[in-house]
Parts: structure tokens; sequence; C-alpha cells
């Protein structure tokens, strides 16, 4: 009886791992055949679709983690709690970001997987910086930046030094070496002809330019970052950027500009659920709408 009830529970726990990310009917990962190929071909989704197609990418991050549990793939499962840490990140989510984020690092040390162990402390460095954890954040994107040269993964080497910059100006620590680190970001990103890189490196330069007071060189960076996201369409891109742009318009006292911007801006942001930018727009909408002495709006908003 207590071996029969051991038996049980032991099914059960294996069940839960399983089914962590079990959450919609038809499970992509039960198509084809069931190994660590699928395994790969399911992540390798994911990854090119999270900033484009979030939703669709987890589904697929989700399919991934699911059959990697099944056949004991420590390393898959790690690719995919890397893909879904940051598609929690972009929405939001940081709690569940940084669960994601950590067991994957945990399971790439274990591997030995050390792209992905750079992904995962990109992850964990962005989730700081949202805590405002901004020290603790540049740690975790120099041991990525590190890792990354180790491999010569230039794509990782352009994110993570974005993220350096990125921290060190919100950190409030010297803005030329910041920016300097972003045009190293820009000048690799450009070699490699990587559309998103490039988008985020001159978001990162129209941050830079915006803290200075440089609103006219901030709003054609943004807009140029925009643009890549368009073009390639990087939907991510296209709601993170949208917000800054409103903001800028703002500064420059463009407000219709700016409430023309954010509205559209609101849509995109519910439709992909991407709660951050969301709130970011909400929060702005509220200063237009007070400019403009719409009371009622701006305490909507």
């Amino acid at each position: 009886m207590y071996r029969f009830a051991f038996i049980l529970l032991l099914l059960a726990c294996q069940l839960a791992v399983a089914q962590r990310y079990l959450s919609y009917p038809e499970k992509e990962s039960r198509k084809g055949p069931q190994d660590t190929t699928r395994i790969s071909e399911l992540n390798e989704k994911a990854f090119r679709l999270r900033e484009s197609n979030p939703s669709l990418a987890l589904q697929y991050s989700q399919d991934a983690y699911h059959l990697a549990s099944v056949l004991l793939d420590k390393r898959g499962m790690a690719r995919a709690l890397g893909n879904s840490g940051w598609i929690y990140y972009r929405r939001g989510d940081f709690a569940r970001a940084l669960e994601d984020s950590y067991e994957g690092l945990k399971l790439s040390e274990i591997t030995g997987d050390e792209e992905e162990l750079a992904r995962a402390l990109n992850n964990i460095g962005a989730v700081y910086f949202e805590q405002r954890q901004f020290i603790s954040s540049i740690v975790q994107f120099k041991l990525a930046l590190e890792t990354s040269q180790n491999l010569r993964d230039t794509a990782s080497m352009v994110r993570s030094l974005n993220n350096i910059a990125y921290a060190s100006l919100h950190a409030g620590l010297n803005l030329d070496s910041a920016m300097a680190v972003n045009q190293k970001a820009l000048l690799l990103s450009e070699k490699i002809n990587n559309n998103y890189l490039i988008s985020f490196c001159y978001r990162v330069r129209g941050e830079i330019y915006e803290v200075r007071g440089q609103h006219q060189q901030a709003l054609a960076d943004y807009q140029e970052t925009h643009r890549y996201g368009l073009l390639s369409n990087l939907s991510s891109i296209k709601v993170a950027t949208a917000h800054r742009i409103g903001r800028v318009l703002f500064a420059l006292n463009k407000v219709d500009d700016a409430q023309r911007v954010l509205l559209e801006n609101v849509k995109e942001a519910q439709a992909l659920g991407y709660r951050d930018e969301l709130e970011k727009s909400y929060k702005l909408l509220a200063q237009v709408y007070e400019r403009k002495n719409n009371q009622r709006l701006a305490y909507h908003y």
C-alpha cells in the first residue's frame, strides 16, 4: 500500500514538472518526432518570434520546456526558460521573469551552455534594472559580456554592451562613457546587420541624448528605432519606442502630437500584453491631459 502511494506521489510530481507550461489544448510539442531535435526547433522558433509575436513565442517555449522535461534534456529546458523569462520581462511580469531566468541560469551552468548562460545573465540584469538595482544589473551585464566575448558571440556582446550603457545612464554614471559603450555596440550591430540590435542601439543613444536635454537628437534616434521596428515587424521595439517618442514630443511642447502617439501605443501595448509599456504610456497621457487642462482624463489615466 505504501509503495503504491509512493508511486502515485512520484507520478504526480513528474506530471507537475511536465505540465509547468502546459497551458493550451493542442500542444505543438506533440507533433512530429519527440526528440532533442524537436526541442531545438521549438526553442529556435520561440527565440525568433519573441520580439514580434510574444504570445506565439511563449507557446513554443512552453512546448519546448514540456518536451525537454519529459526527455530530461536540461539544455533544452534552460533555453526554453531563457525565452519565457524574456517574454515575461517584456510583459512586465518581473517576478516570473526572474524565476524562469534564474532556473535557466542554473541549468545552463550544469550543462556548460555558455551561450544560454550569457542570455540568462542579461535577463536577470534586465529585471534588476527594472527594480532600480542599477549597480547589481551592471554586474550581471558585465558577466554576460565576458561570457559572450569568450564565445565570440557578437550578437550577445552587442546586447550586453547596450545594457551596460543603459544601466550606467540610469545609475547616474558618466554619460560620455555610456555613449562610448553604446557607439561600440552600434558599430558591432551594423557589422552583423542585425536590425533588432541596431534599433536597440539607437534607442539607448536616444535615452542618452534625452538625459542630456538634447531632445531633437533624442527624437531623431527614437524615430529611427521605431522605423527599424516597423521594417522588421518587431512589436516590442515599436511599443517600447513609441512612449519615448511621446515623452520627447511632450518635452518639446508638441502636446497634440504626443497625445496621438501615446493613444496609439496604448492600443498596441494592450493587444500585446506589454504591461510595463502600457503603464508608462498611461502616466504620460495623464501629464498630457493635465497640460491641456482636461482634469477628468488626467485623473482617468
